[in-house]
C-alpha cells in the first residue's frame, strides 16, 4: 500500500511542478503534443501489451491502476518536460545531451516499474526500450518544431 501512496504522491508532485514552471513553448504547442503523445503512446502500449504480448501487466488491481496512470499521466508528463527542456537548449550538442539524459530517465522509470512487478518483460529487452524512446523523442522534437513553424506562419507566435 505504501508503494501506491508514494507513486500517487510523486505523480501529483510532478504534475504540480510541470504546471508551475515557466514554459518555453506556446500553450497550443503543448496541447498539440499532449494529444499526440496520448494517442501514440497509448496505442504503442496497447500493441506491446495486448496484441504482441511483449509485456505482461500484473492482474493486481492496484498495480493495474498504477500502470494505467503511468501510461496516461506520468510518461506524457515526462515527455512534455523533455520538450520544454530541449526547447531551452541553445546548441545541438546540449539538445543531444538532454535527449540522451531523458532516454535514460524514461528507461529508468520503465525499469523501476518492471522491478516493482507492475509489468514484466516477456519477449522484450531493455535495448528495445532505448530504441523506442529515442525514436519517440526524436519524433516529438520534430513535431514540436513543425507545429511551432505553423504557429509562426499563421502569426499566432512571434
Amino acid at each position: 500500500m505504501i508503494t501506491v501512496s508514494l507513486f500517487f504522491s510523486f505523480t501529483l508532485i510532478g504534475i504540480i511542478s510541470f504546471f508551475t514552471i515557466k514554459k518555453a513553448n506556446h500553450t497550443l504547442t503543448l496541447i498539440f503534443l499532449l494529444m499526440l503523445i496520448e494517442f501514440f503512446f497509448t496505442s504503442f502500449i496497447s500493441v506491446i501489451v495486448d496484441n504482441a504480448k511483449l509485456w505482461t501487466v500484473t492482474q493486481s488491481t492496484r498495480y493495474l491502476i498504477m500502470f494505467r496512470v503511468t501510461e496516461v499521466v506520468v510518461f506524457p508528463l515526462l515527455l512534455l518536460w523533455y520538450i520544454e527542456m530541449v526547447k531551452r537548449g541553445s546548441s545541438i550538442s546540449k539538445k543531444l545531451m538532454i535527449t540522451v539524459l531523458w532516454v535514460g530517465v524514461l528507461v529508468g522509470v520503465e525499469t523501476i516499474l518492471s522491478h516493482v512487478h507492475i509489468f514484466t518483460y516477456e519477449k522484450w529487452k531493455v535495448w528495445g526500450s532505448i530504441i523506442v524512446w529515442s525514436t519517440f523523442l526524436l519524433f516529438l522534437y520534430f513535431l514540436q518544431d513543425f507545429f511551432n513553424k505553423i504557429l509562426f506562419k499563421e502569426g499566432i507566435r512571434k
